[in-house]
């Protein structure tokens, strides 16, 4: 698809490349909002030798239509690039999103942080110390955001159950809820601050989770 309409672009190319007797030629460029596309078009003899050739006009509107294309939002930067190694070989046609190269690297810096955090379950003994402390005060927060008043927080409900969530705004959201005080201690004492991060509390919520950090707020409160 890409390829088909960028025909006369690749035909352009691959004339310059046997004229030329160039090795490589790559046009690379970016977009960004309704901006004309930035485009450049590198053409390498060898590892010390590049030339810069002017692209023609006519090329600017047809590659901007495709990098429009594959917008996410109208906010998004779209990147394009093609490469020709040979008159008869298309070595790649990369036209992506920034947006969305964006979030992917964000997903994979969020796997790896929550795998650099403890998976040591927290324990019998300190689930019940958690217990005890929430039917003794009602509930442990910590706030993430102070400008919305954004937080971590474990609650006992209005049933006698538990939860675990975050709070925002005055309102709660739970993330895990535990009918009975017996349960939420057999599962709390196989959690671990890797698996509350997986269950889908934010990031800085690890602060608050730490072990260590928990149980002092726990014997603090106790003494």
């Amino acid at each position: 698809m890409i390829e088909t309409q960028l025909e006369n672009v690749i035909a352009w190319m691959k004339e310059k490349l046997t004229k030329g007797n160039y090795k490589t030629i790559e046009i690379i460029g970016d977009r960004q909002l309704d901006r004309a596309p930035n485009l450049t078009c590198l053409a390498h003899s060898g590892p010390e030798k590049t030339d810069f050739l002017d692209i023609p006009k006519d090329f600017y509107r047809q590659i901007f239509e495709l990098l429009k294309n594959t917008q996410i939002s109208e906010k998004d930067t779209s990147y394009f690039e093609i490469k020709i190694m040979a008159p008869d070989e298309i070595k790649h046609i990369k036209l992506i999103s920034r947006a969305k190269e964006y979030e992917e690297k964000v997903e994979i810096a969020k796997k790896e942080y929550i795998a650099s955090f403890p998976q040591e379950p927290f324990g019998k003994d300190f689930a019940k110390l958690v217990a005890d402390s929430l039917e003794e005060l009602g509930e442990l927060t910590k706030t993430i955001d102070p400008r919305d008043n954004t937080g971590f927080v474990l609650w006992q409900n209005n049933q006698g159950g538990f939860d675990l969530g975050t709070y925002g705004f005055g309102q709660r959201e739970s993330l895990k809820n535990l009918p009975n005080k017996d349960q939420f201690i057999e599962w709390m004492s196989q959690e671990s601050p890797r698996s509350f991060l997986e269950l889908g509390l934010p990031l800085k919520s690890v602060e608050i989770i730490d072990l260590i950090k928990i149980q002092q707020i726990i014997h603090r409160r106790k003494l």
